[in-house]
C-alpha cells in the first residue's frame, strides 16, 4: 500500500493545540510590557483626537504605520514625536498633518525621521502619501485596496492601519508573527516570507481570532520568542514548538560550518595559483599585441621604401602615367567594380 502523499491544506492544518497555545500566549503576554504595548503604531498619534479628528488620527497613524516598516517600535515613536513637534514649530496648524508634510522640504523630512530605517525612502512616500490624501481631500481611505495604492504601503502596513481604523479585513505578519508561525509549524515549510505566512494563516485561522494574533504575537516576539537568541528557558509553549524541540527544524537557519585553517590554506594557494595565471595570460597577450604592431610597423617601412625607390628610378612621362591613371580611377568606380567581378 502505497502512503497518501499530504497536500491539502485541510489535512496539514488546524494545527493540534493551537487553542491551548493562543491560550498560554496570552497569559504570557499579560505578564509581559512589550515595547509594541507603548510605542507601538496604535499610540503614535496625538492624543485625544481620534474624537475631535478622526481624520486627522487616521493619517497620524498611516504615517507611524509607514515608518515603522523594518525599523524598532522605539525608533518609531522617537522619530513620530521629532515629526509632530518639527512640524508644529515650522508651521503650526494640525502640526502632523499632509498640508505641513508638503511644505516641508525633503531633506528637513530626512532629518527629522532619520532614526528610522530607509529614512530617504520614507520621505518620499510620505510626501507621495500626503500629496495623494490632500488630492482626496483630505480624507484617509479605509479600504484595503485604495490604501494599497499608496507608494509605500505593503500588505502588513494596510491590513494593520485598517485594524487600528476598526475594519479587520486580514492578519498583519511582520517578521515577529512570521518567525513565531514558522517555529509553531502554523505555517508550511515553504512559506518564507510575510506574506506566503499571512496567506496560510487566513486559510485556517477562524475570523474571530484575526485581530488578536499581530498584537498577541510580536509582543510575545519582542520579549521572549526572539528571532536572535530566543528566551526559550522563559516560554510556556516551549513543547509545542518545533524550533525548541527538533535541532534540525524546517525554521532553524542552518549554520555555516567554519572551515578548518587547511581549508583556509588550500583556497589560498588556488586564489594564487589563478592570479598567477591571470598574470601569465596578460603578459602572453601583452607580447603578442606587441608582435603585431611591429609586423605592421615593418610593413609600413617596406612600402614606404619601395615607393621611394621606384620615385627615384621611373622617370617624369612614368609619373605622369601613374598619375592619369589614379585620376581615371577616382573618376570612375565602376571600373574597380568591374574588375573585381572579373
Amino acid at each position: 500500500m502505497s502512503k497518501k502523499k499530504v497536500t491539502d491544506i485541510e489535512d496539514l492544518f488546524p494545527p493540534p493545540n493551537w487553542r491551548k497555545v493562543l491560550k498560554k500566549v496570552k497569559q504570557m503576554r499579560k505578564s509581559i510590557v512589550s515595547p509594541v504595548d507603548t510605542m507601538g503604531a496604535s499610540c503614535l498619534s496625538e492624543k485625544n483626537i481620534q474624537k475631535t479628528d478622526r481624520e486627522l488620527w487616521k493619517f497620524q497613524i498611516l504615517v507611524g504605520v509607514m515608518l515603522s516598516s523594518l525599523t524598532k517600535d522605539e525608533m518609531t515613536a522617537k522619530a513620530m514625536s521629532q515629526l509632530k513637534d518639527g512640524l508644529k514649530k515650522r508651521y503650526g496648524g494640525k502640526g502632523l498633518c499632509s498640508a505641513n508634510i508638503l511644505k516641508c522640504p525633503n531633506d528637513d523630512l530626512v532629518e527629522m525621521i532619520s532614526c528610522v530605517g530607509f529614512k530617504n525612502r520614507k520621505a518620499v512616500s510620505l510626501k507621495k502619501m500626503a500629496q495623494l490624501i490632500q488630492d482626496n481631500g483630505d480624507k484617509v481611505p479605509e479600504t484595503l485596496p485604495e490604501l494599497l495604492k499608496i507608494h509605500g504601503v505593503g500588505n502588513k502596513m494596510a491590513l494593520l492601519a485598517l485594524q487600528i481604523y476598526g475594519h479587520v479585513k486580514g492578519i498583519p505578519v511582520d517578521s515577529h508573527v512570521c518567525v513565531i508561525a514558522q517555529r509553531l509549524n502554523w505555517a508550511k515549510p515553504q512559506d518564507n516570507t510575510p506574506d506566503k505566512v499571512r496567506v496560510t494563516l487566513e486559510q485556517w485561522v477562524p475570523k474571530e481570532n484575526w485581530e488578536e494574533i499581530n498584537f498577541l504575537l510580536v509582543g510575545f516576539g519582542q520579549v521572549i520568542c526572539k528571532t536572535v537568541k530566543p528566551v526559550c528557558e522563559n516560554c510556556k509553549i516551549s513543547k509545542y514548538c518545533g524550533y525548541f524541540n527538533d535541532e534540525n527544524h524546517w525554521s532553524r537557519k542552518k549554520k555555516k560550518r567554519r572551515k578548518t585553517k587547511k581549508e583556509k590554506e588550500k583556497e589560498k594557494e588556488k586564489e594564487n595559483k589563478r592570479k598567477k595565471k591571470k598574470e601569465k595570460d596578460r603578459k602572453k597577450k601583452k607580447k603578442k599585441e606587441w608582435k603585431r604592431k611591429e609586423r605592421k610597423k615593418k610593413k609600413k617601412e617596406n612600402r614606404q621604401k619601395k615607393t621611394k625607390k621606384e620615385l627615384e628610378s621611373s622617370s617624369e612621362e612614368e609619373i605622369k602615367k601613374r598619375k592619369r591613371k589614379q585620376k581615371k580611377k577616382s573618376k570612375d568606380p565602376q571600373q574597380k567594380s568591374k574588375k573585381k567581378r572579373f
